[in-house]
């Protein structure tokens, strides 16, 4: 059913169509949002324990484009329940995020959700807590990557293999 609705609705979108006076207000869907994409665990706090809705939310208002993105994909979410895109269950919620990922590029709804996953994910793993249980203690750059090491040596005419055959 999803799919049906979803398909239909990204064939009639465009961004910036609903009219809607430019505001500085946070959609309702924008932090259930980020939290399925960046839920909890027992190690990690989700993306709202973060700040990453308000941190990123005031990044997209620096360009209006990228606003105008922003409204659409939450108007779109939150049109499929009365009560907005956190009124879906979490598996509802699953259905149309795999769709938006999965959206022809040309769809509002797949640059939206490229967009605001890599933007969410970059913010959230600047910080350290975001780290808890993975065998890292800081981001692996700007200290080299452990394949740059194994690599060197061989770059450097380490290795030196017989080209005489």
């Amino acid at each position: 059913m999803w799919t049906w609705l979803a398909s239909r609705d990204a064939l009639a979108a465009r961004p910036g169509s609903s009219g809607a006076a430019r505001t500085t207000r946070m959609p309702a869907a924008w932090p259930t949002l980020l939290d399925h994409l960046i839920p909890a665990d027992e190690l990690t706090p989700s993306a709202t324990q973060l700040q990453i809705d308000k941190r990123l939310w005031s990044e997209v208002l620096k360009d209006d484009d990228y606003a105008r993105l922003v409204r659409f994909g939450c108007e779109w979410l939150d049109r499929y329940h009365p009560e907005g895109f956190r009124g879906l269950g979490a598996d509802e919620r699953e259905q149309l995020v795999l769709w938006m990922s999965q959206a022809p590029w040309e769809a509002p709804q797949r640059r939206f959700f490229e967009l605001v996953r890599d933007h969410a994910m970059k913010l959230y793993y600047l910080e350290p807590v975001a780290m808890r249980g993975t065998p890292l203690e800081r981001p692996p750059q700007p200290g080299g990557r452990s394949i740059d090491r194994v690599l060197k040596p061989r770059a450097m005419g380490g290795h030196k293999e017989s080209r005489d055959a």
